[in-house]
């Protein structure tokens, strides 16, 4: 299925509720989910002309798009759930600068076992040791070498370990944003020099400090 959304045809699956409900506003650069719809806007206001930025857990790459269009860098969309990628191939051919890639992002190299949402597109997908039946290969972000100046992370409960095995990555990343489940914590992000600038529910917005000045880096203004 095809809707417009942010000025470009975007590729999804019936099933999807807050595209079926028709909450999906294609006259501003938000998803039109209540929840998100900060982020969306911080993100689309944050995106400068030439930097890189990747979308971690892409799904069909709503927020990779709106990076894509605001910059001339490449978006990197990571996306683990197979027919899910599918889609988003789809939606990364509309915008050249769009990457997608069908991994899962983690602490380490390994297979790791996720569960579906009961909503085949709507819903989490997400790792569960303890019960996950669909096994996703997963790797470390600094596996890839790439230069990421911001970063989306909306990965149902492993971000924290997203983080830890992008270490290397974050030395050129600005400005991050997150959504937070129960049991995550974010002291490495602090580690690595950054603060939590915003937050609004369990969406949080955190920057990287100045070295020299102690202030936020201004390279990405919010």
């Amino acid at each position: 299925m095809i809707k417009k959304f942010d000025g470009h045809d975007f590729h999804y699956e019936k099933g999807m509720p807050q595209i079926d409900r028709g909450n999906m506003r294609d006259d501003s650069p938000t998803f039109g989910v209540k929840s998100e719809i900060f982020l969306t806007e911080f993100i689309a206001n944050s995106i400068s002309e030439n930097c890189n930025f990747a979308d971690i857990g892409a799904h069909f790459g709503q927020i990779g798009m709106i990076a894509a269009k605001r910059t001339k860098g490449n978006v990197y969309c990571f996306e683990p759930i197979l027919d899910i990628y599918k889609v988003l191939e789809k939606n990364c051919k509309v915008l050249p600068n769009m990457i997608p890639y069908n991994v899962g992002l983690y602490n380490e190299n390994k297979k790791l076992p996720f569960t579906r949402s009961s909503m085949k597109y709507g819903g989490a997908n997400k790792i569960n040791e303890l019960s996950g039946d669909l096994y996703i290969d997963c790797r470390k972000l600094d596996d890839y070498d790439l230069h990421i100046d911001i970063m989306n992370i909306d990965v149902e409960g492993a971000a924290d370990k997203v983080i830890e095995g992008a270490e290397k990555t974050l030395k050129n990343t600005t400005l991050i944003f997150l959504e937070k489940h129960s049991g995550e914590s974010f002291e490495k992000l602090e580690e690595y020099g950054f603060e939590c600038v915003y937050q609004v529910l369990n969406h949080y917005i955190y920057k990287k400090r100045d070295e020299k000045n102690g202030s936020y880096s201004r390279t990405c203004e919010l």
